[in-house]
């Protein structure tokens, strides 16, 4: 299944619903990185997410979109949703 990276806005019955499908889920405050707690840098959640080779899996109610973002650079995804 997939290496998901999961920051600390999404849901934690979502990374647990993920994990009993049987993917890999990691997530930011299980990581070093939480030592930002609610506020990590995104460009160090996808610095992180690059090393270990995962997806990075994240939730922003601010933002009215629906879908996943994609870099150029070396296997870089987003995925993100809203509840709206």
């Amino acid at each position: 299944m997939a290496r998901l990276y999961a920051d600390e806005h999404v849901p934690v019955q979502i990374v647990y619903a993920l994990r009993r499908l049987g993917n890999d889920v990691v997530t930011v405050r299980e990581t070093s990185e939480s030592k930002f707690g609610d506020a990590t840098p995104d460009d160090l959640v996808l610095q992180y997410a690059a090393q270990q080779q995962r997806i990075v899996l994240t939730f922003k109610p601010h933002q009215p979109w629906l879908g996943f973002q994609a870099s150029t650079s070396r296997s870089r995804v987003t995925i993100g949703f809203n509840h709206a």
